[in-house]
């Protein structure tokens, strides 16, 4: 507080960025949603049983290449993250995550900041029922259909399912 006021009194205006797709796989909210099926924040992120081959849910690769799915095994379930593995998504069809991700705005907004600069908007919904993505026809390789660790990999996908939905 003391440092934005003293930024407020040289005419200095903060603004603050906000991702509101995910939080860390440290955060204490998916701490508890991981831990198993029942706890209180059980559907505070995107969470998917194995695909019928015991493999993940769909096909979706995340913007940084490799699946979008990671196991965890005490749920014996998926989470998706469409960034880093560190960084699940969270579930926007959940009114408490909205509301909890409002709190947050509110938190800075009564500290006083000016703003914000909002990232990963396009992100914050998928299809809920977690079809694959189609291919794209315009990706040049093939490389990516048995290979997805390359971030080029995200472009083989036209993620009408998981981007802007």
């Amino acid at each position: 507080k003391l440092l934005l006021n003293d930024l407020h009194d040289n005419g200095i205006h903060l603004l603050l960025d906000f991702v509101p797709n995910h939080t860390s796989d440290e955060h204490p909210w998916f701490e508890e949603s991981k831990s198993n099926q029942t706890n209180l924040k059980q559907d505070w992120y995107i969470w998917a049983n194995s695909s019928s081959y015991g493999g993940p849910p769909n096909n979706w690769i995340s913007v940084f290449g490799r699946s979008a799915w990671t196991y965890v095994s005490t749920r014996k379930q998926w989470y998706l993250h469409q960034f880093s593995q560190f960084q699940p998504d969270l579930n926007y069809r959940n009114a408490e995550v909205k509301e909890a991700m409002k709190n947050v705005l509110r938190f800075w907004l009564d500290m006083g900041v000016d703003g914000f600069r909002v990232d990963a908007v396009e992100f914050l919904l998928e299809d809920p029922k977690l079809q694959n993505e189609t291919r794209n026809s315009a990706f040049p390789s093939t490389q990516c259909v048995t290979n997805i660790t390359s971030s080029t990999c995200y472009d083989s996908q036209i993620h009408n399912l998981t981007k802007d939905f």
